[in-house]
């Protein structure tokens, strides 16, 4: 029994540490963009890069994807609640993660506005959290 939680805590750190050194970044323009009076969403694929030597692979019973924030020219642009319970990023690689829905809300889309001149990737950055029994870590 102790052998399986020294098992166990050992394939935790070894995720973690991994996740540290990933990134995650916009795989593509955003698309299906809709417009309410309260907000405006659209969808975005989101790329994960794992630049170790290690293979980044998780089910829902050690981690779970829960979170998707949006940030443009270093402010925030929309937070994504999602539950990915599966994902496998190989070593030296990268997986993307398609069509995650992202909402602004339109006091948000008023604030950015000066921001814009033309909308550029490079402006985007993504943070993505992973729940780790019952702890929250980004990239």
């Amino acid at each position: 029994m102790v052998g399986l939680a020294i098992a166990g805590a050992s394939k935790v750190k070894n995720l973690f540490d991994t996740f540290q050194q990933m990134t995650a970044k916009p795989n593509g323009f955003p698309k299906k963009i809709k417009g309410t009076f309260t907000s405006l969403s659209f969808e975005i694929g989101i790329k994960i890069d794992n630049p170790t030597d290690q293979e980044f692979s998780v089910s829902g019973v050690i981690a779970t994807l829960t979170k998707v924030i949006v940030y443009y020219k270093g402010r925030l642009i929309g937070v994504s609640q999602i539950r990915i319970s599966e994902l496998d990023v190989p070593a030296f690689g990268s997986t993307v993660i398609p069509n995650v829905p992202i909402v602004v809300l339109n006091s948000e889309i008023l604030r950015l506005l000066p921001l814009i001149d033309a909308l550029n990737l490079n402006d985007l950055k993504i943070n993505v959290a992973i729940e780790v029994l019952g702890n929250e870590y980004f990239i």
